[in-house]
């Protein structure tokens, strides 16, 4: 396999990392959305009331929601590292 020489300038660079940020925090609003949701069901079948099958979500994660969110945690991380590390070769 060979490799192309791409060249991605400055502001490129940037702008491909706000938009991955922008798209991360998108994924981490609706993923909190849907445990929210799937929160008042639990509580409401607490209370003893039905809750139609196909209106409760499925969790995007089978449950295993702190991973999912230190997931998002070190991809935004790793994001402001590239940021600092494209300013900083820009910089030079």
């Amino acid at each position: 396999m060979s490799k192309a020489n791409i060249s991605i300038d400055y502001d490129d660079r940037l702008d491909h990392i706000r938009i991955i940020r922008h798209a991360l925090l998108i994924g981490l609003d609706s993923y909190g959305e849907i445990e929210r949701i799937i929160n008042a069901v639990d509580i409401r079948e607490l209370y003893g009331k039905e809750v139609a099958g196909n209106l409760k979500p499925k969790s995007p994660t089978a449950g295993d929601s702190g991973e999912a969110i230190g997931e998002f945690a070190q991809a935004l991380r790793l994001l402001e590292l590239m940021e600092r590390e494209v300013s900083e070769m820009h910089n030079q």
